[in-house]
């Protein structure tokens, strides 16, 4: 063999060699840049799917919450008329009606009671959580469409439920036992008007929740339906049978049943 083809056939191995070890490098390189790619891809997918979870939890914590207030309602405006009435007709001093079954701290005189709402503090940075992140970015419109009518939905509540001293209340009973004059009278009074106009707009919230909850085939996860169905049963013993048992997505009343409890359909 002619001594020139010697060094040229082994720069070929050797170029044959290195390029197979480059390209062992670049599949390597690669398929690390896939790997990456998947695996980032599926944590994001994960950050996805927990935000609407968040955001589906909020939607059936509203949805029990505003139903409760519809269940009570005719309870709670006419307590609040009957009071207002007594207040405005009062010379100023009267010893309130007893209510049955109070705790000790509470067990003064107590006009009947005045169901004060059960406001709520919701959560609504999901939704500003779920711009940053881009999950609202992957949905269909109409998913999307969704979500969006729900944030304004429990906005306007928050709006009004923030407007509580506490909003954080479960229960509070309005009552008064002894001298009250004027300025005290006319004080409760508007507290009255407040807690009647705040009933009314949950009521008109509650609608259209529930109108997006059919809309959508929502359906409350068990936690929920039994946090309203709690919130029936003390009321009830609050008030008596002017409170109704709902069909929470409804809003109608049920005279057989409760709906049975499933999961989420999304």
């Amino acid at each position: 063999m002619p001594e020139g083809i010697r060094p040229r056939a082994r720069a070929m191995r050797s170029l044959g060699r290195w390029g197979t070890e480059l390209a062992v490098v670049v599949a390597g390189v690669l398929l690390a840049l896939w790997a990456q790619a998947w695996f980032e891809g599926r944590k994001e997918a994960d950050v996805h799917r927990d935000t609407i979870a968040q955001m589906d939890a909020l939607f059936g914590r509203a949805l029990a919450q505003t139903a409760a207030r519809v269940a009570s309602s005719d309870c709670s405006s006419e307590r609040i008329a009957d009071l207002d009435d007594a207040l405005r007709s009062s010379d100023g001093y009267w010893r309130a009606m007893p209510l049955p079954d109070l705790p000790d701290s509470m067990a003064s005189g107590h006009f009947r009671p005045v169901y004060l709402i059960d406001s709520d503090v919701l959560p609504l940075q999901v939704f500003d959580t779920a711009r940053q992140n881009g999950t609202m970015a992957t949905l269909d419109a109409n998913d999307r469409r969704f979500y969006e009518d729900v944030e304004r939905e429990v906005n306007w509540l928050n709006e009004v439920w923030n407007g509580s001293a506490n909003p954080s209340m479960q229960l509070s009973l309005l009552g008064i036992d002894g001298p009250l004059g004027e300025n005290a009278r006319d004080e409760m009074r508007q507290a009255l008007a407040w807690l009647d106009n705040e009933n009314r707009v949950t009521m008109l919230r509650a609608g259209s929740l529930a109108r997006l909850a059919r809309a959508r085939g929502f359906v409350l996860a068990p936690t929920d339906l039994a946090s309203f169905r709690r919130k029936i049963e003390r009321d009830r013993r609050l008030f008596g049978d002017c409170v109704v048992e709902l069909d929470p997505l409804e809003l109608k009343p049920v005279t057989t049943v409760t709906p049975a409890i499933a999961g989420d359909k999304m």
